[in-house]
């Protein structure tokens, strides 16, 4: 929060300087008409400037579990990781077409039908659900659209699978 101090000055109020409401033509910005007001064309105003939108992301992406072909949990070829991103939405304001992309990392493969929001299923292709993998570019897309802060963190979730 700011306080702000506006002051409009007319340059030339002419004749009619003092007098409130008397209109003099052309004598404002950009040629437009000045009012002058109950101070001979002077008017300080201060009022306070409020920052409405200082909401922001925070994404944290760990490794929530590995699951082995033995049964174990060790990163061996052929276990699956499932990563786990939570979105915190921080501060206050809204931040609107919020897409949050993520890399499946090298040397993994996507694991069809492993993706979640906030522990719904969804789809991997693009379609009306939130989330998609997007094989061309070998990423996930979570669209959040307008998200209001502060909220509730949202969860991602996807698997891949180790060469």
């Amino acid at each position: 929060m700011a306080e702000l101090n506006l002051t409009a000055t007319a340059a030339d109020a002419g004749a009619e300087a003092g007098t409130p409401g008397a209109v003099v033509a052309d004598a404002g910005d950009n040629d437009t008409d000045l009012v002058l007001g109950q101070n001979g064309g002077t008017q300080t105003i201060t009022t306070v400037l409020r920052v409405n939108n200082n909401a922001a992301l925070e994404l944290d992406k760990r490794v929530s579990e590995i699951s082995d072909p033995q049964g174990g949990d060790q990163p061996v070829p052929g276990a699956h990781i499932t990563y786990e991103i939570t979105i915190r939405v921080l501060g206050e304001g809204v931040l609107d077409d919020v897409v949050i992309s993520d890399l499946i990392p090298s040397n993994t493969d996507y694991r069809l039908g492993s993706l979640t929001l906030d522990g719904l299923s969804q789809t991997d292709s693009a379609d009306t659900d939130a989330a998609e993998f997007d094989g061309g570019n070998n990423q996930i897309l979570v669209d959040l659209g307008s998200v209001t802060a502060p909220s509730a963190d949202r969860v991602v979730t996807f698997q891949a699978t180790i060469q």
